[in-house]
């Protein structure tokens, strides 16, 4: 994993971000999994707690979402 993966991950989190807006279960899983492999990288560069602090961005995601989850396509 390299620069060109942190290049796509950053080209997919808005087409994730958009999904979302419109309502898409898809658009969820992908921003998680993009968040993961983000996770991936960072953990081999910058260490565990660095990383860590990535993946505050999927809770605040998951808490806002877990009341209307059943409502998404």
């Amino acid at each position: 994993m390299g620069y060109s993966s942190v290049g796509i991950i950053g080209f997919c989190k808005p087409v994730f971000a958009l999904a979302i807006w419109k309502w898409k279960k898809l658009g969820v899983y992908g921003f998680v999994g993009s968040a993961f492999v983000a996770f991936l990288v960072n953990l081999i560069s910058i260490g565990i707690l660095g990383s860590l602090f990535g993946l505050v961005g999927v809770a605040i995601l998951a808490f806002l979402l877990r009341s209307v989850w059943n409502q998404m396509d």
